[in-house]
């Protein structure tokens, strides 16, 4: 007797532990949801296949990225430092265009946003190196 509730008790809980989805099907319900939410025909989609894998990560591989990640948020920093200083010597030139009726001052102050311009435009290579 004691034998047959064993083996009962063996077999609900291989059946309970059974029933819960996998990692892939986990995963494969989670891009279904997912895609519901941005595709128009979302029942036209069906993944050819889904496979987990782990994915390990070398500590040492970590602080070189890290390193990379800052040179170039540096470099996006210079970037946008120097495409608002084109934005104002631009808007500066257009501020100050000569015309008909231009003065001195605002021939003078064209003539130096035009140069603050090319200056930036020449060296902007050398500014994003330094």
């Amino acid at each position: 007797m004691k034998k047959v509730i064993a083996l009962l008790f063996c077999a609900i809980a291989l059946v309970i532990t059974s029933c819960t989805p996998s990692n892939e099907e986990k995963a494969e319900k989670l891009v279904k949801e997912t895609l519901k939410d941005y595709l128009y025909h979302p029942d036209s989609y069906e993944p050819i296949s889904t496979r987990v894998d782990s994915m390990f990560i070398d500590a040492t591989t970590i602080e070189p990225i890290m390193e990379i990640g800052e040179e170039i948020k540096d470099l996006m920093s210079k970037i946008n430092r120097c495409k608002r200083k084109i934005e104002s010597a631009e808007s500066s030139m257009d501020l100050w265009a000569p015309d008909g009726y231009s003065s001195q001052y605002s021939r003078g102050e064209y003539s130096r946003a035009k140069k603050d311009l090319l200056y930036i435009q020449l060296h902007l290579p050398a500014a994003l190196l330094h």
